[in-house]
This record gives C-alpha cells, structure tokens and sequence, in this order.
C-alpha cells in the first residue's frame, strides 16, 4: 500500500508526494515515489502503478534502467575510445537536442524514427546518414548497458522510410572533372 505525505515547496506551494515500497522476504525490494500538486492525482498515481508492479515480472521491469534518449547519446560520446568524426558528433548532438532526444528509450519505436527523419528537411542521402549514425548508439545501448533499445524498431523505420524514399544513396556522378577544367579553376 502506498503513502501520500503532504510538504511544502519552496515556493510556499503544497505538494502531495506519493511513495510506494514493496517488501519481499522483510528486505525493500522496490521504492518509488512522485509528487503531485493534488491528493487525488497522488493517490490515482499510487493505485495505477501498484496493478502495474503487482503483474508478473512488474518489479523487474521498473528496476530497469531507462533513461532518455539523449542521455544514451552523452554515455555512447563519453564512452567511445575511438575518435568520433565531427560530422557524427555534429549528428548525435542534434539528434540529443531533437524530440526524440527526450522520449525514453522504452518509448522509443519505429514510428518515432521516422517521424524523425521526415522532420529533417535534408535531401535522403543526409537523412539516411543520421539514421545510420543513430544506428551506432542504437545497436551499443542494450548489449553494453542493458538499456531498453530495440533494434528491430529501427531496422523497421530504416525499411519503412527506404520504402517510402525519405532514405537513400547518394545519386551517381555524371562524369568526372577533365584535366583542362581543373587547369581552369587552379587558375582561377
């Protein structure tokens, strides 16, 4: 069962904190609390999420890490040993600052990505270059600190949006520059 106590804010406003604590074998096994400006969002909060810890495998589940997007983005920079170019780092930075950079990684799905990169306004070459670079920190995060990633999720958003033509290579060169016109423009 789970507690409502009532503090005062430093701005002088009431706020009604709920807390939840499960118990097993007489050791705390899960805590968790929030506050809310009403009683009645509290208590609602309280008997919501004690169904939701009371299902098998509940407790588990909410033990788990999951922080936001962004926060993967920081770890996957912060951690790299190898050198990240500076077009990826200008990508991963963007990608943090973005929408989707404030969505929890058990949020994040298909849907998300592609929604993302059609928000780019970028030609599909770029597009596709920041899905990838995504891709990197997608396919790191679950195996290396257990967050919850999918990588189906985004192997699907990179189908659907080459499918869709928001994705693709790099169109083809007509023709390489001929000697005469490099002579041109080293003159120049």
């Amino acid at each position: 069962m789970g507690t409502i106590s009532v503090r005062e804010r430093k701005d002088k406003s009431i706020g009604y904190t709920a807390q939840i604590r499960l118990k097993r074998g007489g050791r705390v096994a899960y805590t968790e609390a929030k506050t809310f400006d009403r009683k009645q969002a509290a208590a609602a909060w309280i008997v919501k999420r004690e169904k939701e810890l009371a299902r098998p495998g509940g407790i588990e589940a909410a033990a788990q890490v999951d922080p936001l997007f962004s926060e993967v983005i920081e770890k996957y920079v912060r951690e790299s040993i190898k050198k990240i170019g500076r077009t990826k780092a200008q990508v991963l930075n963007a990608v943090a600052r973005a929408p989707i950079g404030e969505k929890r990684c058990s949020e994040l799905g298909s849907t998300d990505y592609v929604d993302f990169a059609k928000s780019l306004d970028v030609l599909p070459q770029t597009a596709s270059n920041y899905m990838s670079h995504i891709g990197a920190v997608v396919n790191v995060a679950r195996p290396a600190w257990g967050y919850p990633l999918s990588e189906q999720a985004l192997k699907d958003a990179r189908r659907v949006l080459s499918h869709l033509g928001h994705t693709g290579k790099s169109a083809k060169r007509e023709r390489r520059v001929s000697f005469a016109e490099l002579d041109l423009l080293l003159e120049h």
